[in-house]
């Protein structure tokens, strides 16, 4: 029911959005969205915002496709890791087989979304980009050939935790994660550097299964009478591995207040007030989300309003990931802007509504452009 249900949304959505077109004589292209389920606030609320203000910022600008209305498609997966590549590769079939045609692909969810889809859609040469998926993994051209991210790698984290361990001068470590690729290759990440700066004692790596209890692994965790504890893993198994008393470190894009929530009867019994007693006393790292001087923000010529630089003052005091989704947006529309001038300058010209599922040679021009722009957004990625 809901499969036919989404297909009728997406065709009331550009039906909507063509008629605007005709009004305002402008040519529509069409880039799809992905979020994580609407139905629990977090990280898709942000990145929306983010990118419903940077579709307005690109939509008004004169200097930025001109001729054209930047309009994205959404679409929402669950947040259960265990049917959200699933249901991300169902969507990712209904945006290839169901007007419209789509130009870009933008993944504002997690990495558990990311690789599958991006995996695929490089075969319907859709260029994709996010500004939330942190995989490692994601930096493999062979795998990804048309992925590109504005929200780094979860590998730049590891400096500075080492950077932390070092500066309190704890040597004996232990790590352990959920087993997902993303987090079995930071893992990895971590062992070589440490290896690399010598002194540091790693006790034990253990490893958890998604959906089991890690009993065991706690178990060996105080067997080996670990202290300092790096934590892998998403916010339900970080609930699972968190209702202890010992001292963690963990990613920092966790999202606000996951240690409080509760997504079924196999989450964790501990009350709120130990959660927080646990929490008390944590340490963790994520990346400066913001630039430090918005009056810099500079988009490869085209610069923000007074009324825009009191938009990104409101975001960086509410919101967390918005910024790296409106920076994902206006890179990719500046990308768009300056491949449909390559287009029209070849011989017959081309333009970007020519293109189609299988025609390489436009998403070509787009990845190139992407990897060739410059820019001085919002965040400071």
């Amino acid at each position: 029911m809901w499969h036919y249900l989404r297909k009728i949304l997406l065709m009331v959505i550009a039906w909507f959005f063509c008629v605007d077109s005709l009004v305002s004589n402008k040519t529509v292209l069409y880039i799809g969205g992905l979020y994580q389920s609407v139905t629990i606030p977090g990280i898709h609320e942000e990145m929306q915002y983010g990118t419903k203000h940077a579709l307005e910022f690109v939509n008004k600008n004169q200097n930025i496709l001109p001729e054209y209305e930047l309009v994205m498609i959404e679409n929402f997966t669950s947040i259960d890791p265990a049917t959200m590549a699933g249901d991300a590769l169902g969507i990712l079939y209904d945006f290839i087989y169901e007007k419209p045609q789509l130009l870009m692909l933008m993944i504002s969810s997690s990495s558990l979304v990311a690789q599958p889809v991006c995996e695929v859609a490089s075969h319907y040469n859709l260029v994709q980009m996010s500004g939330s998926a942190s995989s490692p993994g994601l930096s493999d051209r062979d795998r990804y050939p048309l992925f590109m991210r504005l929200y780094p790698s979860d590998t730049i984290l590891v400096p500075g935790w080492e950077a932390l361990l070092r500066y309190f001068e704890w040597k004996r470590v232990a790590i352990i994660l959920e087993n997902e690729e993303m987090f079995s290759l930071l893992m990895e990440n971590l062992v070589q550097i440490f290896g690399q700066r010598g002194g540091y004692d790693i006790l034990t790596v253990e490893h958890v299964q998604h959906g089991f209890i890690p009993t065991g692994q706690l178990q060996n965790l105080k067997r080996h009478n670990a202290r300092i504890i790096i934590v892998l893993a998403h916010e339900e198994m970080a609930r699972q591995i968190m209702c202890q008393n010992i001292v963690w470190m963990l990613i920092g894009w966790l999202k606000a207040g996951w240690y409080l929530e509760r997504t079924g009867e196999n989450d964790v019994t501990c009350s709120d007030s130990e959660m927080k007693s646990v929490l008390d006393g944590h340490l963790s790292i994520k990346v400066l989300s913001y630039s430090q001087d918005f009056n810099q923000v500079n988009f490869h010529g085209v610069k923000p309003t007074k009324t825009d630089l009191e938009l990104y003052d409101q975001m960086k005091s509410t919101y967390y990931f918005a910024g790296f989704a409106y920076d994902t947006v206006v890179y990719a529309a500046l990308a768009l802007n300056h491949s449909e001038k390559l287009l029209a300058a070849l011989e017959p010209p081309r333009h970007l509504e020519d293109f189609t599922y299988h025609d390489a040679e436009v998403a070509n021009y787009i990845k190139e452009s992407v990897k060739s722009l410059q820019m001085h957004g919002v965040t400071v990625s």
